[in-house]
């Protein structure tokens, strides 16, 4: 049984600095001298003594990690000293995105390089794409000043035109009245 309480194993695998599966055992199950256990601990130091004692065979048949070595076949699916709800295929699918490399300096400068090659160009596009912005905003400005200038010259001319053609279709008594 662990002796962990609340604090889950994968905190304590951080805080270990990814340890092998054997130091994590030993440190979950480890008890503290002044509290009281409703179990023994007689199976848990026998399986820490024969991990601490393990030695994988010669011929490189058998299993090189004492964790393995010691302990009893886990069911179908499960993984202990991970938590709950851990299973071969979601340890599969995180060990394998997981992987770290470590890059020689000269590979990151380079990529360094060409990311700061790549800010300059998108500020470039941007400085160019404000410019035209400009350019067209003041080209549309003055294409509107200039139509509602015509509107304008124009405006006078239709309203006139329309008062002629109203006053025209008016019987001439009404205009003589009106304009009286």
């Amino acid at each position: 049984m662990h002796t962990t309480d609340t604090k889950s194993f994968t905190r304590i695998r951080e805080e270990m600095q990814l340890p092998s599966s054997a130091q994590l055992f030993e440190r979950t199950r480890k008890r503290q001298e002044n509290k009281r256990y409703a179990d023994t601990y007689e199976d848990t130091t026998r399986k820490i003594e024969a991990m601490k004692n393990y030695t994988p065979t010669e011929d490189g048949s058998g299993l090189k990690d004492p964790y393995l070595g010691v302990m009893e076949k886990e069911y179908a699916g499960r993984r202990r000293l991970y938590g709950r709800g851990m299973t071969n295929k979601v340890l599969n699918k995180v060990s394998s995105s997981s992987v770290n490399y470590v890059e020689p300096d000269e590979v990151m400068d380079a990529l360094r390089a060409d990311v700061q090659n790549e800010k300059i160009k998108v500020v470039d596009m941007r400085k160019e794409l404000e410019a035209d912005y400009e350019c067209k905003k003041a080209e549309l400005e003055a294409n509107y000043a200039k139509k509602m200038e015509e509107f304008d010259k124009t405006k006078d001319k239709m309203v006139q035109n329309v008062l002629e053609k109203l006053i025209s279709k008016l019987p001439t008594i009404v205009v003589r009245e009106f304009l009286t």
